[in-house]
């Protein structure tokens, strides 16, 4: 795989970053707990972690792919991206010091929204939390929507009608295939740990890019509906179990009607209420533009909650963070990529 001096040059240099150096990044000291702060700066298990990560590329143009698009969707994100760069969070200066890119970098870099992938590696609960024993290690998918959370995004520009706040008519077709292609991707990740387990895999997963990512959108609940009707089609019957999390009571009641073997409404994304005997994966909602787990504490998201182990991911908190390309750099190495 072809890499251009510049991305050599901050992949070698972050080979000896620290984890308190990451934080220095962070205008605010209390990004993690204290709590959590002592849980991952004490966890050792950052090489095992880095030879767990998979990539999985499940939306792309294979008649015009290029390697290095990933890798710079890869490397240069925001530490914060809340709709638009949120400078006021974080200090651009140590982002360039620790990591060696600057925003202007970032900004240089055509992002490309026809390129999705999804995140996949080994995950440890913080053990004081873990009080019932249960699901020790278990397996995290960062993996994003289609961001319509702000008229600012390139999402936004690239799907959404302006005058009337719905998705153009020419892009609802490509609209629902990366959807369709997205969700195809977590059972294809699932199969991926059966046969490395061995093991039954029960999927916990909120309903992606159908909370903020939705919010200059006119239509919401027919996209909802159309959505239900997709993890519907995808997951069940399958040889997994899938606990879908959902908070609003319409889609639970629509979904409530469909007919589901293997799929549960599940309340709390952040509850081990899965089999010690599975293999638990969970499936976070992740940000197009930003580091995993984008504002953590202060993100009101639970792509904030399950990296930071704040508010409702209390009960779940985990290495997540370690999955960060500059902490995990193995997924900048084709021979991790999966192409679905």
């Amino acid at each position: 795989m072809y890499k251009s001096k510049e991305i050599l040059k901050i992949i070698n240099h972050w080979s000896n970053i620290k984890l308190d150096d990451i934080f220095s990044i962070y205008k605010k000291e209390d990004m993690f707990s204290d709590e959590m702060k002592i849980f991952l700066l004490g966890l050792n298990k950052r090489n095992i972690i880095n030879k767990s990560m998979k990539l999985f590329i499940y939306n792309y143009d294979k008649n015009n792919y290029n390697t290095e698009d990933t890798i710079n969707s890869l490397i240069y994100r925001y530490p914060v991206y809340m709709g638009k760069e949120s400078i006021k969070d974080y200090y651009p200066n140590k982002l360039k010091r620790t990591l060696n890119y600057s925003v202007r970098d970032i900004q240089k870099i055509k992002f490309k929204t026809n390129i999705r992938y999804g995140i996949l590696g080994k995950t440890y609960k913080n053990p004081i939390k873990n009080v019932d024993k249960k699901h020790r290690i278990f397996w995290s998918y960062h993996i994003w929507g289609i961001n319509l959370e702000s008229t600012n995004t390139y999402d936004y520009f690239e799907f959404i009608n302006k005058s009337t706040n719905k998705i153009l008519n020419n892009k609802i077709k490509e609209y629902y295939l990366i959807y369709n292609n997205l969700f195809n991707s977590i059972l294809s990740v699932a199969l991926y740990i059966h046969n490395k387990t061995n093991k039954i895999v029960s999927i916990k997963m909120p309903l992606i890019g159908m909370g903020y990512y939705l919010k200059t959108i006119n239509n919401k609940y027919e996209i909802k509906k159309n959505i239900l009707d997709m993890i519907h089609n995808v997951f069940n019957n399958t040889n997994i179990i899938l606990y879908l999390s959902m908070r609003d009571e319409e889609s639970k009641e629509y979904f409530n009607k469909l007919e589901k073997n293997n799929i549960k409404i599940d309340d709390n994304l952040f509850i081990d209420n899965v089999d010690k005997n599975h293999e638990l994966l969970v499936v976070n909602a992740w940000d197009s533009r930003s580091f995993i787990g984008n504002g953590l504490s202060y993100d009101n998201s639970i792509d904030g909650w399950f990296v930071s182990g704040n508010k409702y991911g209390d009960s779940l908190q985990n290495s997540s963070y370690f999955h960060n390309p500059f902490l995990s750099p193995s997924l900048l190495d084709d021979k991790n990529w999966v192409y679905l």
